[in-house]
């Protein structure tokens, strides 16, 4: 039988596939192909009967003329007549009468020795034909299920004629080589068809198995290197953005808690011609305190005032006319101190302005506030709330900056200078509440704390007194007197003044008295130094309780005289008395005053209030008597002496 072409490509596909794939793909293949096989072959015996049949000649006195036929035949035709008109002589014979007779039928079949020899050339002609177009049937649906497969997994269902013929020739070759072992020599259709004769095997995995020996797929290959890219695009992308995140929380933290006691105090040094050795190395102590001093920043989140938009509580905001800062209570809050600062730079945007100077432990704000000139050259720090139980100096602050805006804004005069004339060249550095946490924790005790870090310290702080017996109260009692920051630092003892010599306190985190782990180490503390630089004139403090001026602290030389007259414009400004304090020593060292002395710069302390602290309500109106005119007077004491 001739080589089909057809035939040569199924192979090349099925050659690819294994046995097993084959009947996954399409199960009940072969016993299809020998059922329509067994079928084909019948229908051919009976159209090769029923050909005979119509064929054969009449019994006629003579033989046809087959000569006479011009339709085109097929060569199994031709054979046919050719046979038959050569054993017509044969087969017939005229009797007596001239009628042409058959001869004998042998098998009695009523058909004769020839038509039976033609009916066997025809049957088999007939098998192989059918048996040819079968095979061409199956041949197609293999190829329609293979080229199913291929377009459901997006190959090329157009296979390589080149490969295919290479393949079908190596395959012919071998089994052609494995057959001659055994039967003898086949023929290319007996190769063939071998080949794609299922064995009666169980399959051994999934109907849907991926198949073995796939070709190569470039499109495949150019789709995974694309998603490797994309994977290490992504990752790159993603650091990138964790670096520029880190960047941005390292630069907020270095806005909001800069960390440069070192700095700004060797500034203020070199101001101050008298400055002792000590200093210097304060200053390196307090420049090393800036790695400590990041351990106070919250690591936890923690949700404050400080970081909402102010503007929800406009509505909470007092007529115009009516006074912003309340001083019916004493207990001024944190959270009411920063509502009145946002109203107070909202209702005098041009004369006030405020900052963040510092974050403490449990997420507060330190609050720097300037009015006057930003600019000038000439600036005085007053700082307020350094001791958590004496916040009535805060509420002090507060009413004191809304006086300023308010006869500012009036037009008012100050001995017979106006606002505007004596704050030309002077700016007023204001921080009305130094240590939040620490007033929050004496106004409503562990309730205030936010954070883990914080309530952890205080406890500690507790019980360490406890058992040091520095106290016998219960906590609720303890927590009013609270005089430290969340961490259990006393800030009146970590500056860096005297800070390595100071022996006179608490040795680990207490209410009050703790030096802290280093100079200058809490946020709070920061806030007061990084406010001064080399044009700062001169520091007050407010301190609760005793009703006088501290001033001194064994200062000699420019600074002495610069601290005795701004004490005694205080005083007179106030009439509280003047006390001389001496230098720090081992059991009082760590001061802010004495910080700043060192430093070159005038500093003095003002105590407000009597009895102890805190100090109630009832005592600020003497408190306010005293204190109301004091940032003028300040400003107008460097401007006119």
């Amino acid at each position: 039988m001739a080589d089909n072409p057809q035939k040569r490509d199924l192979f090349a596909e099925l050659s690819e596939m294994s046995v097993r794939e084959v009947e996954s793909q399409l199960p009940g293949a072969t016993e299809r192909y020998i059922e329509e096989t067994e079928g084909s072959g019948q229908r051919s015996w009976k159209n090769s009967i029923r050909t005979i049949s119509q064929r054969k000649p009449a019994r006629t006195q003579e033989a046809p003329d087959v000569s006479e036929d011009t339709t085109e035949m097929l060569p199994a035709e031709k054979e046919y007549e050719k046979k038959e008109s050569a054993a017509v002589k044969e087969n017939v014979a005229a009797d007596d009468r001239g009628v042409v007779v058959q001869k004998k039928d042998p098998a009695g079949s009523g058909l004769s020795a020839l038509e039976m020899e033609l009916l066997g050339v025809t049957g088999n002609y007939a098998e192989e034909e059918t048996a040819a177009d079968s095979s061409l049937d199956l041949e197609r649906e293999l190829l329609s299920v293979r080229a199913e497969s291929s377009r459901a997994e997006g190959k090329d269902v157009h296979p390589d004629p080149d490969a295919i013929s290479l393949e079908f020739e190596k395959n012919k070759k071998s089994a052609s080589e494995s057959s001659s072992e055994t039967k003898g020599p086949e023929s290319d259709e007996d190769t063939f068809y071998a080949d794609i004769t299922v064995p009666k095997t169980e399959p051994k995995g999934p109907v849907n198995e991926p198949l073995k020996g796939e070709r190569y797929d470039p499109m495949e290959e150019e789709l995974e290197r694309k998603e490797k890219r994309d994977r290490l695009i992504r990752i790159i992308l993603f650091s990138a953005l964790m670096l520029v995140a880190g960047i941005l929380m390292t630069y907020v933290t270095f806005i909001r808690d800069p960390g440069k006691g070192g700095s700004a105090s060797s500034k203020a040094a070199s101001s101050g011609s008298t400055a002792k050795s000590e200093s210097a190395a304060s200053g390196t102590a307090s420049a090393e305190s800036g790695t400590a001093s990041t351990s106070s920043v919250p690591a936890e989140t923690v949700e404050d005032i400080s970081t909402e938009d102010l503007s929800a509580y406009l509505a909470e905001m007092p007529a115009e006319g009516d006074e912003i800062v309340s001083t019916a209570d004493a207990v001024y809050t944190y959270e009411q101190m920063v509502k009145d600062l946002y109203f107070l730079t909202t209702r005098y945007p041009d004369i006030i302005s405020a900052n963040i100077a510092a974050t403490t432990l449990d997420g507060r704000a330190v609050y720097e506030v300037l009015i006057g000139n930003p600019e000038g050259s000439m600036h005085v720090v007053v700082q307020y709330g350094m001791r958590g139980n004496e916040y009535i100096t805060s509420l002090l602050a507060m009413r004191q900056l809304e006086y300023y805006c308010e006869e500012r804004t009036a037009g008012n005069v100050y001995r017979n200078h106006n606002y505007k004339e004596i704050f030309a060249d002077v700016c007023i550095h204001v921080l009305p509440m130094v240590n939040p946490d620490g007033v929050s924790v004496c106004q409503f005790g562990m309730d205030a704390l936010r954070t883990k870090a914080a309530r952890d310290s205080v406890k500690a702080c507790y019980e360490y007194d406890k058992a040091a017996g520095l106290t016998k109260q219960p906590l609720e009692s303890y927590l009013l007197t609270f005089g430290a920051n969340a961490s259990g630092v006393d800030i009146s003892k970590n500056f860096p003044a005297g800070w390595s010599k100071y022996t006179g306190g608490a040795v680990q985190p207490s209410f009050e008295g703790y030096k802290g782990p280093s100079a200058g180490s809490e946020p709070e503390t920061q806030a007061v130094m990084n406010a001064a630089d080399d044009r700062t004139k001169g520091v007050v403090i407010y301190r609760a309780t005793g009703n006088l001026i501290y001033w001194d602290y064994g200062s000699e030389g420019t600074v002495h005289e610069d601290a005795e007259h701004l004490a005694e414009s205080l005083s007179t400004r106030s009439g509280y008395p003047l006390t001389a304090l001496p230098k720090y020593d081992s059991t009082d060292a760590g001061g802010c005053a004495d910080y700043f002395i060192e430093a070159g710069i005038p500093a003095v302390s003002v105590v407000v209030g009597e009895g102890t602290s805190p100090v109630d309500i009832s005592a600020f109106p003497d408190i306010w008597t005293a204190n109301l005119n004091i940032l003028p007077m300040l400003a107008n004491l460097y401007t006119n002496g």
